[in-house]
């Protein structure tokens, strides 16, 4: 079997699900000998130039973006805290970890009353205003030590 035809099968005793080690089988059997492996080396030929030379460069740019995702998915543009769902989610892994190093945990919840009514009365560029003066003093409230930002659920905002 020359190099190309192994770069199709990528492995001598491929398995049945392989689509690359299916075509190669099939080459094989119909196609035995210098003949089968000509064509397998020109198949592995095609499917080389249609891999970008960069793939590696990809697949980490899509990394990056998958993670920005993320993040957009998971923190308030406005204020810059993390959104109801991925508060449970740090707080559940924080109460984990504060019980298996017997270490303590604080938490802080800020709570404006009358928000709804700020937004029905005064305009929502007032709500979203007061929001983020609220974050604002959530921040100034966390200890720099922390290793994440402040855990806080704004729940006005939220309902």
């Amino acid at each position: 079997m020359s190099d190309a035809s192994s770069t199709v099968t990528g492995s001598s005793n491929p398995a049945a699900t392989d689509p690359l080690a299916r075509i190669a089988e099939t080459v094989r059997r119909l196609m035995p000998g210098p003949a089968g492996d000509e064509l397998l080396a020109q198949i592995a030929d095609i499917l080389a130039s249609v891999v970008p030379d960069d793939v590696e460069q990809v697949a980490l740019e899509n990394a990056q973006l998958q993670h920005e995702l993320e993040l957009v998915q998971s923190v308030d543009s406005l204020t810059g805290l993390r959104n109801r769902q991925r508060f449970f989610e740090d707080l559940r892994r924080e109460v984990a970890a504060a019980r298996r190093y017997n270490d303590s945990l604080s938490l802080v919840v800020l709570d404006v009353d009358g928000l709804r009514t700020v937004n029905e009365t005064r305009g929502y560029d007032a709500g979203d205003r007061l929001g983020y003066l609220q974050a604002n003093v959530a921040y100034a409230l966390k200890r720099p030590d922390l290793r994440d930002p402040l855990l806080t659920w704004l729940r006005e905002i939220v309902r």
